[in-house]
């Protein structure tokens, strides 16, 4: 499938949380790590996708319940969303003024001159 537009992205982007529900498909599985016979018992851990763009996915197994771990994924679709369709800032190329290259290069003078002076002479001992 192809990448969602910028226009579609922001689309998405304003659902409510319910909204975005209806274009995401959810599955439960075990949740991993410990936890004891609840965790092999209960299918608590949710993965979910976002069917226009299957590359958008989330995983969820910190709650107790389905319903928790399901809306944890929705949040992240969501934020996650929200991110991509807001453009990149970019960045304005600066260079330093004359004065402050100037100084940097008095500072390191300064710098080099100090440690000159600290210094020992072998000859003169």
């Amino acid at each position: 499938m192809e990448k969602l537009s910028l226009s579609e992205l922001k689309h998405y982007a304003h659902l409510s949380l319910d909204a975005l529900d209806a274009y995401c498909t959810h599955r439960a599985t075990h949740s991993s790590g410990a936890g004891g016979q609840s965790v092999n018992t209960s299918d608590t851990k949710v993965l979910s996708v976002f069917t226009p763009d299957p590359s958008i996915r989330a995983v969820s197994q910190r709650e107790r319940s389905q319903y928790q771990n399901r809306r944890a994924n929705l949040e992240k679709i969501h934020k996650r969303l929200v991110s991509l369709s807001t453009p990149r800032k970019v960045r304005v190329k600066t260079k330093p003024s004359k004065a402050a290259q100037q100084r940097r290069l008095d500072e390191k003078a300064h710098r080099a001159t100090l440690k000159r002076t600290r210094r020992k002479r072998f000859d003169e001992d």
